[in-house]
C-alpha cells in the first residue's frame, strides 16, 4: 500500500475493515494486514492525533489539523490490535484527552470548528471506555 493522501473515508474504510477482521479473529499478523497497520501510524500527526492530509500535502510543511472524530476511530482499531499499552495509543489518547473542551465535548476539525454529532461523541466515549477497561 502507497502512503497515499489520508482522507477521512480511506481512514475510516481501514479503521472499520481492521476492527471487522479483528472482531472475527483474524489474523492481523499477516503481511496485507500489517500494511494497512503501518499505514495508518505514518498518518499520526506529531502531537498525537490523526488529521486528512500528511505534511507531503501542506504548502507550510505542517501536518494536518488532527480531528477527534478521526483519532477515536483510528484509537479503536489500535485498541484492538495492540491494547492500550502502545506508544501510539498512549500518544493519541493523550492528544484526545487535552482537547477536550471544558463542558466535556470535542470540536471538528473543520474550518470554522464545528461541535461534533451525538454519534462522534458516543465512539469517542465508547473509546475511553475501552482504554480505561484495558489499563484496569
Amino acid at each position: 500500500m502507497q502512503h497515499n493522501e489520508p482522507t477521512a473515508d480511506k481512514l475510516l474504510a481501514i479503521c472499520y475493515a481492521l476492527r471487522g477482521l479483528a472482531a472475527m479473529q483474524a489474523d492481523l499478523a499477516q503481511p496485507w494486514a500489517q500494511q494497512m497497520i503501518e499505514w495508518l501510524l505514518a498518518c499520526q500527526n506529531d502531537e498525537g492525533g490523526w488529521g486528512e492530509q500528511t505534511r507531503a500535502q501542506n504548502d507550510d510543511g505542517c501536518a494536518a489539523i488532527s480531528d477527534a472524530s478521526l483519532s477515536a476511530n483510528v484509537l479503536l482499531m489500535l485498541l484492538d490490535v495492540w491494547g492500550a499499552d502502545h506508544p501510539a495509543v498512549v500518544k493519541g489518547m493523550a492528544w484526545l484527552l487535552e482537547k477536550q473542551r471544558d463542558d466535556g465535548s470535542w470540536r471538528q476539525a473543520a474550518q470554522p470548528p464545528q461541535s461534533l454529532s451525538l454519534e462522534t461523541h458516543g465512539t469517542i466515549l465508547q473509546l475511553l471506555a475501552r482504554y480505561q477497561a484495558l489499563l484496569a
